[in-house]
């Protein structure tokens, strides 16, 4: 199963990203612990809307 996600960051509630994943809590905490480069900056990170397909 695949799940598209938006999440915003919280300090800076302009800045988001959409992306695509099979574990969205894993892909969440990537986010969150700064592993991700593209929001590792704009940490704490929420997700704001979710598709499954």
């Amino acid at each position: 199963m695949h799940f598209v996600y938006i999440i915003v960051s919280v300090p800076y509630p302009d800045r988001y990203y959409v992306g695509l994943t099979e574990n969205v809590g894993q892909r969440l905490g990537h986010h969150n612990d700064g592993i991700v480069r593209s929001t590792a900056g704009f940490k704490a990170m929420a997700t704001t809307d979710g598709h499954m397909f």
